[in-house]
């Protein structure tokens, strides 16, 4: 459940009681029907505050569950060395898209992207050996740390997900670097080396499930793609335009720049933060990578790290 939906649960909370209280405070004990009203409101609000808890027991605790099978797992037991190099793979993907979205792309990665990142082993299960990492945060930090590792885990997702497209697959993993691009391939070329499928699960914000399974008779192609990516340029801009529009469910924005019109990706939690600046001129801090196409055609992809206000107003 995410963060819009706990505030929206804490605004009909204190619209119900608000309504209790002015009830109680204009009730007629002889009249049936203000004392219906009355038990009515008392069970919503009853039924209110146990989704908030739900809410936020579901928001102070990731889950991921990451089954590997084949021909050379057993039932119940797997390598130490296949073990290993699922976990690294899964880790190191989700690091780099960490250090990405805190703002670090290369170079050494940041304490705050490795603590979102980092899940711990709870449990195993078999068929044929299936792991449970679970990742709990700080109460207080619900809103902010549990929210972001949400985001890095949905970003994940949407790379593997689209993996098969190669188109989609440079345009889902393109703002997150070489590193991630990298990262990416090794884990796939261990799977094929060790003959390794992989199902991944994992509850959303939406509390939907999502699921995936990674064959790896079927990576070749997608490793040929980020062989490609591999030669991607990439730096840092400072990038001043006129913010003409933002899609928080395509984690999308438009920019208006002296350079043309940009158009790129950002984290949803990014694009929440400027939503209001629609129609105003800002500062941007933005990851430009340029891939060459096979028919030798520069192609840009932008994403959104954050803005600079205090440096614009400066300026």
């Amino acid at each position: 459940m995410s963060f819009e939906s706990i505030a929206s649960l804490k605004r009909k909370i204190a619209e119900t009681n608000s309504e209790i209280l002015s009830i109680k405070s204009e009730r007629d004990d002889t009249s049936i029907i203000s004392q219906y009203l009355l038990e009515e409101l008392e069970r919503r609000l009853v039924k209110l505050q146990e989704n908030l808890t739900k809410a936020y027991q579901s928001q102070a605790k990731e889950t991921v569950s990451l089954k590997m099978y084949g021909e050379n797992i057993e039932y119940g037991k797997v390598s130490n060395r296949i073990l290993i190099s699922v976990l690294s793979g899964f880790q190191s993907m989700l690091d780099s898209i960490a250090s990405v979205t805190e703002g670090s792309p290369k170079g050494k990665i940041k304490n705050s992207a490795k603590y979102i990142s980092d899940f711990k082993v709870c449990g195993t299960f078999p068929g044929s050996f299936g792991i449970i990492l679970e990742k709990d945060n700080l109460q207080h930090e619900v809103s902010q740390e549990s929210l972001k590792t949400n985001q890095i885990v949905s970003c994940l997702f949407d790379v593997l997900e689209n993996s098969i497209d190669s188109e989609q697959l440079i345009r889902k993993i393109s703002p997150y670097g070489k590193r991630t691009i990298t990262h990416y391939k090794d884990w796939l070329k261990e799977l094929k080396s060790n003959a390794v499928n992989l199902e991944m699960n994992w509850c959303d914000e939406s509390a939907e499930v999502r699921k995936l399974d990674i064959k790896y008779s079927k990576v070749e192609s997608i490793i040929y793609t980020l062989d490609r990516l591999e030669e991607m340029s990439y730096e840092n801009r400072i990038i001043k335009g006129i913010l003409t529009g933002i899609n928080i469910r395509r984690n999308t924005f438009e920019l208006n720049s002296e350079d043309g019109i940009i158009k790129g990706t950002s984290t949803p939690e990014t694009l929440i933060k400027i939503s209001q600046k629609i129609g105003l001129e800002i500062q941007a801090e933005m990851i430009v990578n340029t891939l060459k196409t096979d028919n030798f055609v520069d192609k840009k992809m932008w994403y959104l790290v954050d803005t600079l206000e205090d440096k614009a107003n400066i300026d």
